[in-house]
């Protein structure tokens, strides 16, 4: 834990803004995520297998794959990255604010985007049109940056369902993102872990204040 707060302190801090942690957080879990709960799952798992977990716990939800990932910095270092694409971008974008820091402009996620992080892409020095070459598994692949936005907590590529075909092949999908809709939240994680294809169901509040204790 210690080496995920060094890296989210300093992505925190990278930016030379004024504001708290504490209000950094929010923006992170409360404007740009508009999502409060992740289901992870089985990768490869189908939409059919985990609709019950959709229906009745969530709501807006959006099937997606998230990969660890590297790139390189402009030093030649290794920098560790998560690539993460959703089943329908449009879909996606009212979860996620896509936007730029400087001035809140809109950022465009289609199918076809891949936008950094905007830590990420001034340690690249990859911004929109250049390429940047990144490895998910044991493939190396390059793509071209559409788009940088705003993002506080860790490295993230966001690709759009075509951008990722086209890049790393099908979309095998080891998520759930979605807004609760239930009172109970200990209760609704013990439904949702009786389907066999949830691994693991965590809360946007409960990350949020793990960044918090560990940075204070």
């Amino acid at each position: 834990m210690a080496g995920i707060a060094g890296c989210t302190a300093l992505l925190l801090t990278g930016f030379g803004v004024r504001d708290s942690i504490s209000d950094i957080l929010d923006i992170q879990y409360a404007q740009l995520y508009k999502y409060d709960t992740t289901v992870s799952l089985v990768e490869g798992t189908q939409a059919d297998q985990v609709e019950s977990v959709m229906k009745d716990w969530l709501e807006s939800p959006v099937m997606a794959v998230q990969q660890s990932g590297e790139v390189t910095d402009t030093d030649g270092e290794t920098v560790s990255v998560y690539v993460q694409s959703p089943e329908d971008s449009a879909a996606f974008n009212e979860l996620v604010d896509f936007r730029t820091r400087s001035g809140h402009e809109p950022v465009t996620f289609d199918d076809d985007s891949v936008v950094l992080s905007e830590k990420l892409s001034q340690i690249t020095g990859a911004g929109v049109g250049d390429t940047l070459r990144v490895k998910v598994g044991d493939r190396w692949r390059d793509v071209t940056v559409t788009g940088v936005c705003e993002q506080y907590v860790y490295h993230y590529i966001y690709m759009g369902p075509k951008a990722y075909e086209d890049t790393f092949g099908r979309q095998e999908f080891n998520q759930i993102l979605g807004i609760f809709t239930g009172d109970d939240r200990d209760a609704a994680t013990d439904a949702m872990l009786e389907n066999e294809q949830v691994t693991l169901v965590s809360f946007s509040e409960d990350t949020r204040n793990t960044f918090g204790d560990m940075l204070q």
